[in-house]
């Protein structure tokens, strides 16, 4: 149904940002991680807790009283059912991912830059005070 994947896009691009961005602040420097790679790192946690919180998500779903309708095979063999089956799934998945991306309110991108800069510089300095 489409609410669940409203949640479910809600709850992947939520956990992958929060996730990337910690992942980046945390251990990205340490450990040379691009932003780029941070963000795959948060993406493949989202994924993970996707798929294990899909049933979950669906049996909200249906209590709450959204079920998808019983159809018998010549309906959905017709155009309409499929076509409003994709329209159902992009708009679902677009306003959750949407949605997701609340945690960006709470991220300052330039004190992240900041804060690579300052560990750069550390870097730097203890690669000129081993070589020196």
């Amino acid at each position: 149904s489409i609410l669940l994947l409203v949640g479910f896009g809600f709850m992947d691009n939520m956990i992958m940002i929060a996730a990337g961005e910690y992942i980046e602040r945390s251990i990205g420097a340490t450990l040379a991680l691009s932003t780029m790679a941070a963000a795959g790192l948060g993406n493949l946690l989202s994924d993970i807790v996707g798929v294990a919180t899909s049933n979950k998500i669906e049996a909200y779903a249906e209590r709450a009283g959204f079920k998808s309708p019983v159809l018998t095979a010549a309906q959905e063999a017709t155009r309409g059912p499929r076509m409003a089956k994709v329209m159902g799934a992009i708009i679902g998945i677009s306003v959750g991912c949407v949605l997701g991306m609340f945690p960006l309110m709470f991220f300052d991108a330039d004190e992240v830059a900041h804060e690579k800069e300052r560990e750069e510089e550390k870097l730097a300095l203890a690669r000129a005070a081993k070589a020196g």
